[in-house]
This record gives structure tokens, sequence and C-alpha cells, in this order.
């Protein structure tokens, strides 16, 4: 893109040249148009639906985000959230508001990483871009909508969770919010620091998520305000209390327990599963480990040689004065 040229039709044909398609897929008419068409799922299916965003100075800064990075990670927060209810990715919307420096250059990196992240998260190709909006802004917005299709009655949910339930976590914890440190000391990002990277550039494990549907556990939801913050979502919906053993919780190299509990932007999958649910200790190519149970009660209690302590729900809260941007 031509910055001086760029125009909203221009932005438009660039995306309708360089998103993946698929013709065969569920949209039946995409971008283009005043509305996607779309086909439903058959009788044996249901769609699921979540929207996200990211908000300049408020989920990323400018001069410390690359673009590519900033694109991956606006398509991982939708395709997360599918993930965690166990649903396969159906198509997409996207919408953007530009401010003057956002066009040109800035916005093909940003697209042409997240297109090229699609077609490596997304191998078998179901996910399509299907429209979205274009506006002009004081300050970059981006929003996504992502759709999924899961067996009709079988989407994993916060609310299933059980007395007597294990607590599991896939991957290691702290690593974002660790690199979010590094990133914000360091002025500009070094990609090749493992925490920088997995702070810039998250994977929404949409495989692990299907695995766990067939496997049985009984709630999930995806990390991304913080263990203590979602565990106690999770807990509440269910009605229960959730138990945490302090040294069973997995650390990312380098991070502390501190940003283990409470970091954000993990997009790892929490769930719970029966106690009598044999599972692997390695599932769809993540690691996935017990780190406590469900019990009557509320809140999330963090265990440590012998005593129980309330684990406040500390991770990130939008409305929360003391939040910076992330």
């Amino acid at each position: 893109m031509a910055g001086a040229k760029t125009t909203e039709e221009s932005i438009i044909q660039w995306i309708q040249r360089h998103a993946p398609q698929r013709p065969e897929s569920s949209v039946r008419l995409g971008i283009g148009d005043d509305c996607a068409i779309i086909r439903p799922p058959s009788e044996a299916f249901e769609m699921v639906v979540t929207t996200d965003q990211v908000i300049e100075n408020k989920h990323f800064l400018r001069d410390s985000h690359p673009a590519g990075a900033l694109g991956r990670k606006l398509l991982a927060r939708g395709l997360s959230d599918l993930a965690a209810m166990g649903a396969a990715p159906a198509w997409m919307l996207l919408s953007l508001g530009l401010p003057d420096w956002a066009r040109g250059d800035w916005l093909e990196q940003f697209l042409s990483e997240m297109f090229d992240s699609i077609r490596a998260l997304d191998p078998g190709g179901e996910l399509v871009l299907a429209g979205g909006d274009l506006s002009a802004a004081e300050r970059f917005t981006g929003h996504i909508t992502a759709c999924g299709t899961v067996p009709r009655g079988r989407a994993l949910q916060r609310a299933g969770g059980r007395i007597g339930d294990r607590i599991y976590v896939s991957g290691a914890l702290g690593g974002s919010a660790l690199g979010l440190q590094r990133l914000l000391a360091g002025g500009v990002a070094d990609e090749t620091d493992p925490a920088v990277d997995r702070h810039l550039r998250p994977t929404p494990l949409l495989a692990l998520g299907s695995a766990l549907r067939e496997a049985g556990v009984s709630a999930a939801i995806d990390l991304s305000d913080g263990l203590s913050s979602d565990l106690g979502r999770l807990a509440k919906a269910s009605g229960l209390q959730a138990v945490v053993d302090a040294g069973d919780v997995p650390l990312f190299p380098g991070a502390s327990r501190q940003q283990a509990l409470h970091g954000g932007e993990e997009y790892e999958l929490l769930f719970t599963a029966p106690a009598g649910l044999a599972l692997p200790e390695r599932l769809a190519g993540s690691d996935i480990r017990p780190i406590g149970e469900l019990r009557a009660g509320e809140g999330v209690v963090l265990r440590e040689q012998g005593r129980e302590t309330p684990l406040a729900e500390a991770g990130f809260d939008h409305f929360r004065s003391a939040n910076s941007s992330s």
C-alpha cells in the first residue's frame, strides 16, 4: 500500500487480494457487499461467536509493538475464545479505526502477518475473512468478530465444573507478563527474547480446545486476564471454590510466581476434568498439568505447605485505574 495514495477503496481491494479465501466455506458472499452471506451449519452443529479488540495506548504502545505482531495478537484474541469452547474456526469480521500514521506500510505489515497467521493457525483453511469496516480515527483501534462451529450441545463452558474435578492448565505461565515488563523497560521490541515473543505473538490453542472437548473435560476458559482472575470466573460460573497448589503452577522460564498467578495475555487454556478422567501430560501439542481441584465454597484459594490463603483476583481489569497498557 502506498501511504500517500491510500484510500478506503484501495485498502478494501488490497484485503480482497491478500486475505485467505475458501470458495467452499460457509461464507457464500464475503468482502465487497453491504453484508456477508453465511450458510448456517447443519443441525448437527452450533455456532459460537465472540468479539475482541485492541486499542492504542490501552492494549499496545505504538513505539514498542511491531505492526505485524499486533495483527497476530488481534487474531489470537478472537481465536483463543473459540479454542476455550472447543470450537473450530469458520469465519471472522475485521473492523479498523485508522489514524494517519497507521496507513500505508504499517497497515500492510499489520494485515500481512494477520493473514499469514490465519494460514498457519488454521492449516485446514476453514477460517475466512467475511467482511468488516474501515474508518479514519484519532488513534488505532482494531475489532475482530470470530465465529466457530461445535457439535450441538457439546461446547465447553465455564459453568461445567463439579465438586472433586481437578483443575488443569496448559503450557507455562507468566511469560507474557515477563515479556511486557522487558518490552516496556527496553522501549524497543527484542523479538528474539522468548518472553517478549510470547507477549507479542500469542498462539491460540485451537487443536487443544477440540481435543479437550473430545476427551470429556467439564469446563474451560482461556487465560486472557490472568490465572487468578480467570480461574475465579470459572469457579464462580460453576458455583464452587477453586483450590490451587502453589508449587504445581508451571512457571515460564524467568517469570515470577506473581507473574504466573496474575499476569494476563497468556492465551493458554485453563480447564477442569473429573478426577477419574485420565489425561496425558501432553495433548494436541501442548503440555497440560494439574494444579488443584474444585470443592464446595466460593472464590480461589492458594494452598502452600499445608496452609490455605485466599487468592485475590488481581489479573487485568480494563476499568481498574492502576492498569497500564498491555
